[in-house]
Formats: structure tokens, C-alpha cells, sequence
């Protein structure tokens, strides 16, 4: 008995399925006036219904997701439109303006079939449910999406503003025996059977300590701060990258600290990288700035490029030989005459020697 009223709402959650008619999550009272249905139909294709004593908003996604791949799913009623949305990795992808749904707060919510004859069962992945009394914007949207499945909703970060309204919230990896927990402190448990675990979303362990880290200083004042490594609980033969944050004024300057574990587990803070590798920048989503790192094995020409959602490049950052070493560069959300960018979502490429890779980041205004 999550959710009640026709007001705003919001379900999010992550999936991963090659099946097809099977359904995701619903809300019904044991008979067939169901309340809500999110389920894959026969084409493989998302739809989600909605009824209150005749059908009022649905949609469904334009192709298949049944890919055998996660996708992030969001559903959100909205009633500045008389209906609702649905987003699907981070966009929007289909709305209706087709009335708004009245649920009864004491029908139960089911994951993973249909709950009046246990039939239409899911074959799949689920994880990262959240449920929430309100309507998540398309920003919150994209910031759960960037975070991943690891995106914890009980706190306003990143760019994600519903913590406040959070009714239930079950990162599911992260979970074992018979109990649905409520991860959001609400108490909505709830029971699972006929399902695994997964359970291999491994938490990972605090490497970096700083001390002295919250010192505030004048202009023109120093002071030292003492960075300790801890490599209890690591993995051989991997490399960890960490960030110190200086603040100024609302910007942020990120130090990074890359850490190499050899077979025997002993830590040292390498000059040269073992491999190409392009980090998630810092901070995302942001405003206006944010910290694009990257790493380079070799001696090499390097060339990092923003790129617009369309593919549309916006401006070029790096295109220069660089030696080996660890490397960050700033962007200042700004094109290559200096104009300022739209928000939204942009892509950031590097090209350094045979290596390519391209991730996304969120520009908030």
C-alpha cells in the first residue's frame, strides 16, 4: 500500500530481460480492476496502464528493451499534463494526457507477475526500485540514470531533488532471504519467493582518508592536510582513483589520487598508468564546471571533444601531444567561441592514439 490519491507519483526502477509478455510491477486489489501495470508485451516493447473504474493515461516505448541488457525505466503521473510520462535511460520517450489515475493506498503493490493468477511471470533482472509521491523532473531523470543502479534516493544529490517524497526505495542487489526491505526507513517490506538474489553489487571499500577536511580558510591562508591509504579489503592487481576536493566559492578544483595494488598488495601511488582510461567526470550533473580525467599509458596525441545529445560537436578541450601520466582538463560549459551551452545532456569523447571512448554528463542551469 505504497502510493494513494490521483496526485503526482513517480516509480523508478532498473531492468534487464529477453522475455516477453511478462509483467514488471502492478497495483491491484486481488481481482481484475487493476490499478496500474508496468509489464513487457508481446512485441518486447515497455507498457504501462493506468485505471480508475476506466482506463486513464498509458504509454509505451517506441522499441523493444527486451535485449538482455539493464535499462533504467521511469514512470511518472503528472498533473500538469492530465496524465503521465514515461523516460527510459535518462530520456523521455512517450506521455499521455489520457486522465489521471485515483489509487486506492490500501491495494498492494507486486513485482514481478500478475498477481491475480501468478501468471505472465518475469524472466529477468529487477533492482533499484523507488517509489515516490511526486512527479520526478526530466533532470532527476537523467541524474538517476548517470548514477546508476548504485544511486542511493534517500538523499537530494547529484542533481536529484525527491528524497523528501520517497515512499519506498529497495536496492535489491543488496539483499538476501525471504525480505523485500524497505531501504527509505518507511517500513513498506515486503515478501519474495520464486525469485534469486544476484547480490553482486559489491560496496566498495573507504581507501582514502583525509584528515583536517573541512577546514575553511581566508584568502591568503594555508594549511596542511594528512592523506592516508588504507588497502585492507582491496583487490590485487587494480587500479583505484580517488578525489580530493578543494572548494572555492561554490567551485570545486578536484586533486586526484590514483592507487595501484600489485599481487601482494602493496600501494604506491604510480607516475605512469598501466592502461588508457577515461573517468566519469566530476562533479555530475553541473554548474557551469566540471573535471573531465583521463589517463595515458604512452606518449601520444590526445584529442577530447563535447559533443550534444544530437552528436553536434560543441567544443574541443584537448588536441595536442601529451606525455604518459594521469591528466584532467576543466570545462566551463562553454562553446569553442566562448558562448555559454544550453543545459542538458552532453557527451565528452577522447581519442588518444587507437583509444576511443565517450561517456555522458548532465549540465544543470
Amino acid at each position: 500500500n505504497l502510493l494513494s490519491g490521483a496526485g503526482d507519483f513517480s516509480i523508478t526502477l532498473w531492468i534487464k530481460t529477453t522475455g516477453i509478455n511478462e509483467v514488471i510491477i502492478q497495483q491491484r486489489n486481488g481481482g481484475f480492476n487493476g490499478e496500474y501495470q508496468l509489464n513487457v508485451n508481446g512485441n518486447g516493447q515497455l507498457n504501462f496502464w493506468t485505471y480508475s473504474d476506466g482506463y486513464r493515461w498509458s504509454v509505451s516505448s517506441p522499441g523493444s528493451v527486451n535485449d538482455g541488457n539493464w535499462h533504467h525505466v521511469v514512470l511518472v503521473q503528472d498533473e500538469t499534463i492530465n496524465g503521465g510520462r514515461m523516460c527510459m535511460d535518462g530520456s523521455e520517450i512517450s506521455s499521455s494526457s489520457g486522465g489521471l489515475v485515483n489509487l486506492d493506498g490500501n491495494i498492494h503493490t507486486y513485482l514481478g507477475a500478475d498477481m491475480r493468477d501468478y501468471v505472465n511471470y518475469f524472466s529477468g533482472s529487477i533492482d533499484a526500485v523507488g517509489i515516490l509521491s511526486v512527479a520526478l523532473s526530466n533532470t532527476d531523470v537523467e541524474s538517476l540514470y548517470s548514477g546508476g543502479q548504485s544511486f542511493n534516493l534517500n538523499y537530494n544529490h547529484d542533481g536529484y531533488s525527491g528524497a523528501n517524497d520517497l515512499e519506498a526505495f529497495y536496492p535489491v542487489k543488496l539483499m538476501s532471504g525471504t525480505t523485500l526491505s524497505d531501504a527509505s526507513g518507511n517500513g513498506h517490506d515486503g515478501n519474495i519467493s520464486g525469485a534469486d538474489w544476484d547480490g553482486d553489487l559489491i560496496p566498495f571499500p573507504d581507501w582514502l582518508a583525509v584528515s583536517g577536511s573541512y577546514n575553511w580558510l581566508e584568502a591568503g591562508e594555508s594549511d596542511q592536510i594528512s592523506i592516508t591509504i588504507v588497502t585492507d579489503d582491496l583487490e590485487n592487481d587494480t587500479a583505484y582513483v580517488g578525489h580530493v576536493l578543494v572548494l572555492t566559492n561554490g567551485d570545486v578544483t578536484s586533486i586526484p589520487v590514483h592507487l595501484s595494488t600489485d599481487d601482494n598488495l602493496s600501494a604506491g601511488v604510480s607516475q605512469i598508468p598501466k592502461k588508457f582510461n577515461l573517468y566519469p567526470v566530476y562533479p555530475n550533473p553541473f554548474n557551469p564546471k566540471t573535471i573531465l580525467s583521463y589517463d595515458l599509458p604512452e606518449d601520444t596525441q590526445v584529442r577530447i571533444t563535447i559533443y550534444n545529445i544530437m552528436g553536434r560537436e560543441v567544443r574541443t578541450l584537448v588536441n595536442s601531444q601529451q606525455i604518459a601520466g594521469y591528466n584532467s582538463v576543466i570545462w566551463n560549459a562553454t562553446n569553442n567561441q566562448g558562448q555559454p551551452v544550453s543545459a542538458g545532456v552532453y557527451l565528452y569523447n577522447i581519442q588518444a592514439g587507437k583509444f576511443r571512448q565517450t561517456k555522458k554528463m548532465v549540465l544543470l542551469k
